[in-house]
């Protein structure tokens, strides 16, 4: 798998820094409004009448559902990207580099 920079949009880039792919940005946004549209249903103050519709177009299961799809590709991309650098996966380093993105966002997200 080589990757070039200023492909095609929604092709695979390398940046100095890392890795991406634009066109999951767009996926995942699509699965967020899903998600919050499901959920707009139960705010206080949402007409009634609307509810039925806003189920039958925004199905929160789905929503979550694709957005794990949308992880796994991420992941098993990731995982083939090392693999093809370096030969090998090292699952102890990917596991920490998830981590080390991750965790500090969720600490800040449980202090407040």
């Amino acid at each position: 798998m080589t990757f070039v920079r200023n492909q095609a949009p929604g092709a695979a880039t390398t940046t100095g820094a890392g890795r991406r792919l634009p066109s999951l940005d767009g996926w995942r946004a699509v699965s967020i409004l899903i998600v919050l549209g499901f959920h707009c249903t139960f705010a206080s103050g949402f007409p009634s009448a609307l509810r039925p519709v806003f189920h039958w177009l925004f199905d929160g299961s789905l929503g979550v559902r694709f957005f794990f799809v949308i992880s796994g590709f991420l992941i098993t991309w990731l995982l083939l990207c090392e693999h093809e650098q370096r030969g090998a996966i090292n699952l102890r380093s990917f596991y920490i580099r998830r981590a080390l993105r991750i965790l500090p966002v969720y600490l800040v997200f449980l202090r407040l």
